[in-house]
């Protein structure tokens, strides 16, 4: 009782200790994270002034270029021209217009069809020029603009090029006068707080804001939420995690050496299924009476970046328990259209199985992903075949009834390993199959003194009188395959004909059983 008692006070003393050194370390780096984002804050302010007096000093520019024409008819095809030139040789001139007595008299559309009075400026610049804000285009009534005035022209900018830059999402800016007459803006800054924080410059609880503004009369203001920011200081909690394993290992040990390489590997498998890091190879399988190779069964690889190859023996188990095989199996799905898709639809005599875990068949979300996937190709229903383990036949009624569902959308679906699990000629009467496969344990046993000798008749003769076609798997002799033939079975795999093939391989084996003599 009393070790108990040690072993808990120990235990909390561990875990006081190590929490109050990260809630410190955890505060510092919540605070520089702060101070760096606030500075990057600062240079998206700095230049977007930057970028608006820039876009105002070309603005000035056509309108200072404008009022030095010597035109000698207003609004006649010299002067039109006149201003179309300078519309595109300047970048920020969208639309240039010429004013007398007040009203528009033509633009570089041609005369005014319709009286438009001269724009009323919402503000005056010290250097004299007329600003009005949103303003329409005499051919772009959808989108607002902002016309400015010298003399009797006027030029219309997009505010949007006074923002020119290319920020984040996550950042919002706006662009305002001294007055807070808002020029442009990106990402719909809140104005309430963009006008609060340009009066008293004080941070808001959650948010990040900086604040720039220049002599020519602009201010731009950026927020960016303090949510944005926790979520990206993972490079700055990383600092934490030496510290966090010192104080910890004590408690954490035996843990660690007896789970580390079963969890390692299950990290680097959801890994590589996340990043689309497994491959296919193709198992042949072919007609026992032609020798044509009509299909393949799609066997999943996995090659850890080192180019060690993990046996599915391993890694298939991991995936199970960890939850991941739907994810495998629908990458699997992804790459037999990727690989194959171009074939299958010129041959449509071959097909390609895919295995289906029995967590597959238990959600029954993989016939909605795999019609969703062959909608967008050539590959028949009939070209895809669906194997099954005999594992799976523990749910019985979930298994009945997405073959069902399976068979009703034109799949074939095949008992795979039969005889190696929950077999008996009551589950494949209840179950409808198309194909049975003989697991390659009683193949090896054909023409043996071996105890299961007897048996591959039986399975076959059965299969037949259930009307099913039949696959060997796991064929490696020719008096095997002879056999076999002999008793009417349709098809064949194993090391006979081939081992299992990358896609490159297999197309070539493909070509080369089915080319015509």
């Amino acid at each position: 009782m009393e070790r108990a008692k040690l072993i808990i006070v120990a235990i909390l003393l561990a875990i006081v200790g190590a929490v109050i050194p990260i809630l410190v370390v955890l505060y510092l780096s919540v605070e520089r994270a702060i101070q760096t984002e606030q500075k990057h804050l600062s240079n998206i302010t700095h230049e977007v002034v930057k970028r608006a007096s820039h876009t105002a000093s070309l603005a000035r520019e056509a309108l200072y270029e404008l009022n030095k024409l010597h035109i000698q008819s207003v609004c006649a095809p010299d002067h039109l021209n006149a201003m179309r030139k300078i519309t595109v040789d300047n970048p920020v001139v969208e639309e240039i217009g010429f004013f007398e007595n007040g009203l528009l008299k033509c633009s570089i559309w041609g005369a005014a069809n319709s009286p438009v009075s001269q724009y009323a400026p919402d503000l005056i610049t010290a250097r004299g020029f007329g600003a009005s804000f949103n303003i329409k285009s005499m051919v772009r009534n959808n989108k607002l603009l902002i016309a400015f005035q010298y003399g009797n022209y006027y030029i219309l900018v997009d505010p949007l090029r006074f923002l020119d830059i290319l920020v984040d999402p996550s950042v919002q800016i706006a662009l305002t006068t001294q007055k807070g007459v808002l020029i442009a803006e990106r990402h719909r800054p809140d104005m309430k707080l963009v006008k609060q924080f340009s009066q008293d410059h004080q941070q808001v609880e959650d948010k990040i804001i900086a604040y720039t503004s220049s002599d020519e009369g602009f201010v731009a203001t950026a927020i960016e939420s303090r949510e944005v920011l926790y979520n990206e200081l993972r490079n700055e909690l990383g600092l934490l995690l030496p510290l966090a394993i010192a104080i910890s290992a004590f408690i954490i040990g035996l843990v660690i050496y007896f789970s580390q390489h079963r969890l390692s590997i299950a990290g680097e498998l959801a890994s590589a299924i996340k990043n689309k890091r497994l491959t296919l190879f193709y198992q042949p399988i072919v007609s026992l009476k032609t020798g044509q190779c009509v299909g393949a069964e799609a066997l999943v690889r996995w090659f850890r970046p080192s180019g060690e190859q993990l046996s599915p023996d391993l890694f298939i188990p991991i995936a199970e328990k960890e939850g991941l095989i739907t994810k495998i199996t629908e990458q699997v799905i992804d790459l037999v259209i990727a690989d194959l898709g171009k074939v299958l639809s010129v041959d449509r005599d071959l097909h390609i199985s895919i295995n289906l875990s029995a967590a597959d068949i238990k959600k029954g979300q993989i016939l909605k992903t795999l019609e969703a996937k062959l909608a967008t190709t050539f590959i028949l229903n009939s070209q895809i075949w669906l194997e099954i383990t005999e594992r799976a036949f523990v749910e019985l009624n979930f298994a009945k009834e997405m073959i069902q569902n399976a068979r009703s959308l034109g799949y074939v679906v095949a008992i795979d390993d039969f005889g190696t699990g929950y077999s008996s000629l009551s589950y494949l009467q209840n179950l409808e199959l198309d194909v049975l496969k003989i697991d390659k344990s009683f193949i090896a046993s054909i023409r043996t003194d071996s105890a299961t000798s007897n048996v591959t008749p039986h399975i076959i003769d059965m299969a037949k009188a259930l009307n099913l076609k039949i696959l060997a798997e796991g064929i490696e002799l020719v008096e095997q395959a002879e056999y076999l033939d002999l008793k009417e079975v349709e098809y064949g795999q194993g090391w006979l004909y081939s081992k299992a093939l990358n896609v490159d391989d297999f197309i070539a084996f493909y070509k080369d059983k089915n080319k015509k003599i």
